[in-house]
């Protein structure tokens, strides 16, 4: 899948997520720019389960997605859906995990 427009800008930004990808199922939390929670949903990484999420971000005017990876079919599916893509790397997202207080951003 190949974007039609280019990517937006962090200021052009509406809405701010993260999605975390996994086998089985996906998990996504979306805020607002003063980092209120909007939604958070999980789909099946299927075709009918992309379809979900691309009507979810649509509610919002301009989303950018954090992922933990900068490649695959993931980001490839990130990208036809309109979303601006933050690809983060899964080393950073690792050790920023280890330095927080062990009851918050705990990983299911």
């Amino acid at each position: 899948m190949h974007r039609k427009e280019p990517m937006k800008t962090h200021s052009e930004l509406s809405h701010f997520g993260g999605l975390d990808w996994a086998k089985h199922h996906h998990h996504v939390c979306l805020l607002d720019p003063q980092g209120k929670i909007v939604e958070q949903f999980c789909f099946e990484p299927s075709g009918p389960g992309w379809a979900e999420f691309r009507q979810n971000p649509q509610k919002y005017p301009a989303v950018g997605m954090a992922i933990e990876t900068s490649q695959g079919a993931v980001v490839e599916q990130l990208l036809g859906s309109g979303v601006t893509v933050y690809p983060v790397p899964p080393k950073a997202a690792k050790e920023y995990r280890q330095r927080q207080p062990s009851n918050s951003l705990t990983r299911g």
